[in-house]
This record gives C-alpha cells, structure tokens and sequence, in this order.
C-alpha cells in the first residue's frame, strides 16, 4: 500500500498531464516555422548581397561603356572636322591661284573644275567683293551671270577676311541641303579688303555617308548637328530629319559642355537613349552617338534573372534541407518527450543522432533513474521508520501497564528521539552522521545550559551510518530518561558521564557511568523496554561485533558500547 501511495503509478495518477497543445496560442512559435523562417531570412540576405554584387558590376561596366560612347562621340567629331578642314583647305589653294590673281578667270575655272572634281563634285563658287558671284561650278562651262545675290556664308567671309562655316541650309545650285565653307581671297596689292571670296557646298549626303562608315556598339545610332541644334545627318532616318531641331533636351546639354553623357533623353523616334555628345570648338557642329538604355540594361537583367533563378533553386534546396532536418530533430524531441512521458519504464534509449539530443536524453533518462530509485528509498526509509514506530508503540504500550498518562508520555518522548536522529540525519542527505554530533542531538536537554548533568567528552570524526546513528540516539534517549526517573539525574547531586574513544582496532568504546544518584543494591529483577532496548536492539542495529553491556554497581549504572562505525552497513 505503500509504495504504491509512493510510487510513480500513484504520482502520476495524482498529477494528470495537461493534454499537449491545450491552451497553446495559435501564434506560438514552433520549431518548424523557425527554422525556415531563418533560412529564407538567409536565402533573402544572400539574395540581396549577390543583387548589391551584380548592381555593383553593372554600374562599373556601364560606367565604362559610357566612357567608351564619349570617347567615340569626340572621335566622330574629330572626322566632321577633317571634312570641313578639307575643304576649306581646297578652297585656301585655289584662293592662292595666279590666273585668279591676274583675273584670268577662264583659267580660274579650270582649277576650280579640277578641284571639284577631286572633292567628289562639291560646288565651289567666286563671289566678288559687291556681294554677286561670278563663277561656279554648278553652271555651264565659260557661263557667266551677273546679278546672281552671293550666300550669307560667302558674304561673312568678305566681312571678317577670314573663313566662314554655316549653318544647315538650303542650296540652290544643288538643289538640297548643303553645309557652306567660304574663304577670303586676299589681293596681292597688300590691301586689306579681300579681292574674291570663295565658297564651298558640302552635300548634307557626304557627311550621312562618312558618320554610316564609322563603326560603334551594338544598337548605336549617330548624328551630326550644326551649330543650331538641327540634324545635319544621322545614321538613321537620315533624310525624314535632315533640317529639323533636335529635341530641346539634347540642345541644353551641347551648350553646358563640350561633351559628356545624357541619360533618359529619349531619341527622336521615342526610344529611351543614353546619348553621348561632343561639340567642336572650331565649327561649332556637334555629334551625337547613342545607344538604346535597353542596350545597358540587359546584361542587368539577365544577371539579375540568373542570380534570382539560382537563389530560387538554392533556397528550395535549403528550405527542403530544413524540412529534413526539423523533421529529424522534431522526431528527436518528440522522443524525449515520450521518454519524459514513460519515464524509467526500461525501454531501450532512443538516439536521434544528434549529439545534444542524444545527450538530453540521457540526462533525462539518468533523471528518471534517480527518481525512481529515490521513491524506493523513500518507501524503504518509510517502512522501516513506521516499523520503529510499531516496534517503540508496543514496548511502550507494555512497559506502561496499562496506564494511559504513561505511555502518552513515554512514547512521546521517544518519538522526540526519533524525529531528532532524522533531523540530524536529514541534515547530512542520510549519508550518516558524526558520533559527536549524535550525541549532542540526543542529550542537549542535559548538556546545555548553566546545570549541566551530563558531561560528554569524545573525538570527532567518527562517521556512524544512519541505522547505526538512529539506534545510539534511541539508546541514549532511554539512559538518560531512566537516569532522570531513577538514576543519577532523579538526585540534585548527582551526573553522568558518557565518554568514547576509537581503538587501534577501528572499533569505537563508549562509556555511560552515573554518580550521585540513589544507591542501587541489586540489579532489577525486571527488564522494561528501555533494558531490552539496551540489551537486544541496540546491539543488532549497531552491526556485527557490537556488544552492549549494562552493570548496575552501587554508585549507579555503568554501560559499555562496543562497535565499528560502518557507512556500508544498514545504510538505509
């Protein structure tokens, strides 16, 4: 009935487990959702840190490609100035021409053929110094007309004595869109006023074909702007945008530098460029080289859609290693909270393969072990505790004859005793006790205090198992009450002396001696419980070898112990 009051099948009777999960939040965390919340937080993280990688990347290579569409821009700038150089160095040898110089203009015309003729047909012109030309190429051989107005660019040159560059316009001898170079003629009389003027139209068409024979990036498109901002030629589209104004945008920026980089200006047919420009210092005529901004952005893209596709495929990787592994490691604690459900039910240990679950399941099944074998413990402490009790409710009950009072009073007394050699054995987890200390648990009414009656005297250190401790604080609980009803104590005068001391032997000799006490003429002819106490059970509890003997001489009871102190033996 005991054990099982005690043990683990009433316990666990007596404290029902909560059903698992009852009452839990629906919000709380679980191990599961953690762990892969962590891995796509990682997967996230990673993903971002590549996304910073390839911007990063992108920004470098698109740094240098606009670098590269400059360079080009400057370099196309640099053939449309050859082209005017070009010509305006023709036009500077035929300025320089003896038959002009003497006005042998039939010779004059000659030249300038010739000229024209190895500058790809280009018109050339003679403008006099009233403002009218008298000879071009673009009429018929030895023609002359005299009231044809000269071009403004013709007239310029006149003005300043040096070359002109116009803009964009229209040519009638041509009969379409020419660029003008004209230069002064100097007379050879040393006067300052220039004697002819010449000129030179360069076909819009020959500066198309020149910018459409220059190599560039992929989806480059290119274009040619005179100094007003309209599109002299283009790569594309070329005659639907010969004379007409760039956007407005393009125009602003040609006039803040000489060149550099415009982003989202959109080109004329409205797709999103990045355009590099360069303007020339000499003609004012500016290039234009742009690209499609989905040209830049497409290595981006597809970076990015790779570095996206591969952190995809790894965070499913990992999500589905995670799985794996909470599936593991729930299995494992789902173990060992079936292990803490079963107990020490001597089931074998279950192992996870995880070293620390693996270790908690020990832990806890060693628990369980310590549990149980401390519930037996108790219940063996507890019936041999109840069996004293039995033993001491007997004894007393026989030795008080009958009387009520007494044995109320007596047995409560040696309950006293006995609940002070738990206390002291409690004290110490029940691993045994001290002799010393025994003894004064058990007789501190009697030794403490200004009338001491007791004397004690002994080493310490000597260890007494807890059967052993329990029976000397009975025994001397029993000498001294009967020394107070009829020994030494029941006198004021007289004492008792209780003294040991440990031989070479190992065993400990103890001594109880009462003086002063009423002479005792012959030894009782009865043994109550205290001498049966004495005789029998003490010598049985004390172990093997013990040896109790009680003398009743005259000056009063003398009593000698005889046993080893031994931790191993009666250790419950």
């Amino acid at each position: 009935m005991i054990l099982t009051a005690m043990g683990r099948p009433a316990l666990q009777a007596a404290a029902p487990r909560k059903e698992r999960g009852k009452g839990r939040s629906p919000w709380t965390p679980t191990l599961r959702g953690d762990l892969l919340l962590l891995v796509a937080l990682l997967a996230f993280a990673l993903l971002a840190l590549a996304a910073l990688v390839v911007w990063e990347d992108y920004r470098g290579n698109r740094d240098r490609a606009e670098g590269q569409l400059r360079d080009q821009a400057v370099a196309l700038a640099r053939v449309v100035d050859r082209e005017f150089d070009r010509a305006e160095v023709a036009l500077q040898v035929l300025a320089a021409s003896s038959a002009l110089a003497r006005g042998e203009l039939g010779a004059f015309e000659a030249e300038a053929r010739a000229a024209s003729g190895q500058l790809g047909g280009e018109l050339i012109t003679l403008t006099a110094p009233d403002g009218r030309d008298i000879l071009s190429t673009a009429w018929a051989p030895g023609e002359r007309r005299p009231a044809v107005q000269a071009s403004p660019t013709a007239l310029r040159a006149l003005a300043i004595a040096g070359p002109a560059i116009s803009n964009l316009h229209w040519g009638p001898a041509t009969g379409g869109l020419v660029a003008s170079v004209a230069v002064p003629v100097i007379s050879r009389n040393g006067s300052a006023t220039p004697a002819y003027a010449l000129r030179l139209s360069l076909r819009r068409d020959r500066l198309a074909r020149i910018l459409a024979g220059q190599g560039g990036m992929p989806g480059w498109e290119g274009a040619v702007l005179d100094r007003r901002g309209h599109f002299v030629a283009r790569t594309r589209h070329d005659a639907e945008l010969a004379g007409h104004p760039a956007p407005p945008g393009l125009v602003a920026a040609l006039a803040t530098a000489e060149s550099g980089i415009i982003e989202g200006q959109a080109m004329p047919e409205g797709v999103p460029a990045v355009t590099a420009y360069a303007r020339s210092p000499a003609t004012g005529y500016a290039v234009l080289v742009s690209v499609p901004e989905q040209t830049f952005r497409a290595p981006l893209f597809t970076a990015l859609l790779r570095t996206l596709g591969a952190g995809a495929l790894f965070t499913a990787v990992g999500l589905a290693l995670a799985l794996l592994l909470v599936r593991r490691v729930v299995a494992s604690l789902h173990g060992l909270q079936a292990l803490g459900q079963g107990g020490g039910s001597g089931e074998p240990l279950p192992t996870a393969g995880l070293r620390e679950v693996d270790d908690a399941a020990r832990a806890l099944a060693e628990a369980h072990q310590r549990q149980a074998l401390l519930v037996e413990e108790l219940n063996h402490r507890v019936k041999n505790t109840l069996a004293t009790v039995q033993s001491l409710a007997a004894q007393t009950l026989r030795s008080a004859g009958g009387d009520t009072a007494r044995f109320t009073h007596d047995f409560g007394q040696r309950l006293q005793a006995l609940a002070t050699a738990h206390d002291l054995l409690r004290a110490q987890s029940w691993a045994g006790a001290d002799l010393a200390a025994v003894v004064h648990a058990a007789l501190n009414p009697w030794i403490c205090g200004d009338k001491a009656r007791i004397t004690v005297a002994g080493p310490k250190g000597i260890a007494l198992a807890p059967r052993q401790a329990l029976a000397v604080v009975l025994a001397l609980h029993e000498l001294a009450t009967n020394a107070v009803k009829y020994g030494a104590l029941s006198h004021a005068a007289g004492r008792v002396t209780f003294c040991w001391s440990r031989g070479t032997d190992g065993e400990v000799l103890a001594c109880w001696t009462e003086t002063g006490g009423p002479p005792i003429t012959s030894p009782p002819q009865r043994r109550g419980f205290g001498t049966r106490l004495l005789e029998r059970a003490l010598a049985r509890d004390l172990g093997p070898g013990a040896a109790v003997e009680l003398h009743f001489q005259p000056t009063g009871l003398h009593a000698a112990l005889r046993f080893s102190p031994d931790l191993a033996f009666g250790g419950s």
